[in-house]
């Protein structure tokens, strides 16, 4: 499918740096399911010698490549609210967000499965926000699937909601699909996520150091142990590195729902 939408650099601001949100719900933050009704609606080049000595093939090294390869590493795609069928939001329902101050990290608190589609999950996910917790929209601004795919939410300039004791005013929050208490974060969700935290904080100036798991701010799992754990020590390697050179982010729809 052809490819659309704006471009966010590192750096911008405003408008622009909210212009892109995703949510999530959160069985172990009291977000998610809190009865089996709830639950259900959850499923989802060539060199020689001089001489006759024999070609040695090289890697291509021309100037060109190299920056090819690096715009490609630089960009992280964010599917668009209509690749997974996103009711519109209810802004009545919902608070301005204040100036960004931390990126925070949630789960959906239910096991991934091999047959369920993040499409599926995340409409049964704002059904239960919308329709049971009476918030505006999704209570989170971005979602990633176990595929390493980002998924628009609750656009950033709103805040985000929750069901537990802490204000998410100034925060961007970023919810894994899965339960990171049982099971592990894939290789490509892990590599989504922290590109998209490196390019949250060097959109907001902000620092390693303002990355928050939802745990360290209010009473609950959230996000497991597990994710916890990554985001304790190996994530700070890796958000470090992404800093270095921060992705640019687009809003597409190029796979399916």
């Amino acid at each position: 499918m052809a490819r659309s939408g704006a471009v966010l650099t590192p750096h911008a601001t405003g408008a622009a740096a909210l212009s892109l949100s995703i949510a999530v719900s959160l069985s172990s933050c009291k977000e998610a399911a809190n009865t089996p009704q709830d639950a259900a609606l959850l499923q989802p080049v060539a060199s020689a010698s001089a001489s006759a000595a024999p070609k040695v093939e090289l890697p291509p090294s021309s100037a060109s490549a190299h920056s090819d390869a690096a715009e490609v590493a630089r960009t992280l795609d964010i599917q668009p609210r209509q690749a997974w069928g996103a009711r519109k939001s209810i802004e009545g329902r919902m608070r301005k967000n204040a100036s960004i101050r931390w990126v925070t990290i949630h789960h959906t608190a239910e096991r991934n499965r091999a047959n369920s589609r993040a499409s599926d999950v995340l409409r049964g996910i704002q059904t239960l926000h919308v329709e049971t917790k009476k918030w505006g929209d999704v209570a989170y601004h971005y979602f990633i699937a176990p595929t390493g795919i980002i998924y628009e939410g609750r656009d950033p300039r709103f805040t985000a909601d929750t069901a537990t004791e802490y204000d998410p005013a100034g925060h961007i929050t970023i919810s894994m699909l899965g339960n990171f208490e049982s099971e592990q974060a894939t290789t490509e969700a892990k590599s989504s996520m922290v590109n998209l935290i490196a390019n949250l904080l060097s959109s907001h100036r902000l620092t390693a150091n303002d990355v928050r798991a939802h745990r360290d701010v209010a009473h609950t799992l959230c996000p497991g142990k597990l994710l916890t754990a990554y985001l304790a020590k190996e994530a700070q390697t890796d958000i470090a590195s992404a800093l270095k050179s921060p992705s640019i982010l687009r809003v597409v729809s190029n796979v399916a729902p």
